[in-house]
């Protein structure tokens, strides 16, 4: 059962036309099989399932594997180089961190300076609708107090002419019949 996952065979015993293809000879497959299926004689020529294994390799896509990394050791670095090489490796990681730690410091420094700039425009917005709020409730009590004081005219102006009607209309009527008399 082992090998049969090793070799990746799906059968348990191998068939005819597999014996046939790994080199078999057929007169034996053809002895053993057709006489007594239970009687097993040896089959010397038979592969390995190894060749079989090789053959499916051979077929398959080959698979690029990575170049294994191997460390050798230089014992004719001194301390002194290996500080020096260390020291410039960690400069460079250093400087490309820095580099990118600027950059993200100018982009927060305009995410920074755009905010500010939208509060002073919301701020001026903001003082500008109350300005504009004020005004508008000045011009309201305005009118409302020019309809007031236009209401107290009227109202003034109605009581002169209740005063006034009547001798007027009695001025009218005596006119009026001067008027008569005289045709």
């Amino acid at each position: 059962m082992v090998l049969h996952k090793l070799i990746g065979r799906k059968e348990r015993f191998p068939t005819p036309e597999s014996l046939r293809a790994q080199g078999v000879k057929s007169e034996i497959l053809t002895n053993d099989l057709s006489g007594n299926p239970v009687q097993q004689t040896p089959i010397p020529e038979a592969p390995s399932p190894h060749i079989d294994f090789l053959k499916r390799m051979e077929d398959a896509q080959e698979i690029e594997l990575p170049e294994p990394r191997i460390r050798t050791h230089h014992p004719h670095h001194s301390t002194e180089e290996l500080q020096r090489i260390i020291e410039q490796v960690l400069s460079d990681k250093l400087h490309e961190f820095t580099k990118e730690l600027d950059s993200v410091r100018k982009v927060r420094d305009d995410v920074r300076y755009l905010s500010k700039q939208m509060d002073d425009r919301f701020e001026k917005l903001n003082q500008h609708l109350e300005n504009l709020q004020i005004t508008f409730e000045e011009k309201v009590d305005d009118h409302q107090q020019t309809v007031e004081e236009l209401s107290i005219e009227l109202k003034a102006l109605k009581k002169v002419f209740d005063s006034l009607m009547p001798t007027f209309t009695d001025n009218i009527r005596q006119m009026r019949d001067i008027i008569e008399n005289k045709r």
